[in-house]
């Protein structure tokens, strides 16, 4: 797809993207990753597992305010896009970046929806 490097939600929202499919009530989703296999070997918790990500990353987002580290001189520290780990199961490397809650009424609630799970 076109420019890569940019974050751009629109590519998956507008028509005119390669990458954009209809109805947007179903697409995008994890349903053509190799990490869920293919075709009758599909993994049968696929969409459970969708669901589940889709679930707390909007908690995480709607509770907290993430942010790029800063150095000791206040300057950003960039995110390395390319530093992966080797091998079959590749993953990005560790970088650093701050969590902050929005406020304590979301931090609280989430820790009340976490009792419940654990």
């Amino acid at each position: 797809y076109p420019d890569p490097e940019t974050f751009n939600p629109d590519r998956w929202l507008n028509p005119k993207y390669p990458t954009f499919r209809e109805p947007l009530t179903k697409y995008p989703n994890l349903s053509r990753y190799l990490t869920f296999g293919f075709g009758r070997r599909i993994c049968p918790g696929l969409e459970s597992a969708e669901r589940a990500l889709f679930i707390q990353v909007s908690n995480l987002a709607w509770a907290c305010n993430i942010e790029l580290k800063k150095d000791e001189n206040g300057m950003t520290i960039p995110v390395p896009w390319y530093d992966y780990n080797l091998g079959v199961n590749t993953a990005p490397k560790k970088f650093y970046f701050n969590i902050l809650p929005r406020d304590e009424d979301r931090v609280e609630l989430m820790q009340e929806n976490l009792n419940i799970f654990i």
